[in-house]
């Protein structure tokens, strides 16, 4: 009888959680990655980019699962949005050195906020960003977004969020929700590679001993790898055979 009364009480409060078809359209939006990593400097090489990927799905008012947006006749954006303490993360600008050194590292000539898959952040203005039709996956994904771990108020936040949102091709707002978009720099070699750390770790030619902490321990691994694989053309080919992609953005 307890079970009885506890499977009523769940589906009585059914109407009031919103499901899709319940006549109101939804999105259900996620990032791709429980955590997405990226280097807090690429003045020496890069390991990762900013680079986030997000994918959303969209139910029309009778909980119809959307395989057709333009016959739906809707668009899918996102935008920054504050969190509950004020924090908002719009733009990259002044949040990496990635710009700087994009070009040479990934041959992308990026202007500052643009990913490298094609998708920006919404910049200073917080302009909506449109995503991208998967006809294959019938979701929508904005691939490659920079964003950092950095607020607009420079304080450290790796847990941003994007708001996504469904308008009618009249420019009216269908459904939204907001996502997190979790972003991490703290990939760190130190314990192993900066100069000092040990014998293991340390490059014939001595440690480079850089002032520079963040640079000190990528100088140490490139010139270790420098030792053992300079010139090597193999690497590439035994990368994308195991499975990673040209780019390094896995």
């Amino acid at each position: 009888m307890k079970s009885n009364l506890h499977l009523i009480a769940a589906l009585t409060l059914l109407p009031a959680l919103g499901f899709a078809g319940g006549g109101q359209w939804t999105v259900v939006a996620w990032n791709n990655l429980g955590m997405h990593c990226m280097d807090d400097d690429y003045s020496v090489f890069s390991i990762l980019p900013p680079f986030n990927t997000i994918n959303a799905q969209v139910m029309d008012a009778a909980g119809h699962l959307i395989t057709d947006p333009m016959a739906a006749g809707i668009t899918v954006t996102y935008e920054a949005a504050a969190n509950p303490d004020g924090s908002i993360n719009t733009t990259s600008f002044g949040k990496t050195n990635f710009y700087d050194y994009a070009a040479v590292l990934f041959g992308a000539n990026l202007n500052v906020d643009q990913g490298l898959a094609g998708k920006s952040m919404p910049g200073a203005a917080n302009t909506p960003q449109t995503m991208t039709w998967d006809a294959g996956m019938n979701w929508f994904e904005a691939a490659g977004i920079p964003i950092t771990p950095t607020d607009d108020g420079g304080q450290r936040n790796p847990y941003p969020l994007l708001r996504v949102v469904v308008k009618s091709t009249g420019g009216s707002v269908l459904a939204s929700t907001d996502i997190v978009a979790p972003v991490s720099d703290e990939m760190d070699c130190r314990a192993c590679h900066k100069s000092g750390s040990g014998a293991a770790g340390m490059p014939a030619a001595g440690w480079v001993n850089d002032a520079n902490d963040k640079r000190d321990f990528r100088l140490n691994i490139l010139r270790l790898h420098d030792e053992k694989n300079a010139g090597n053309p193999l690497y590439a080919p035994a990368l994308a055979a195991a499975g990673f992609a040209s780019e390094g953005l896995y």
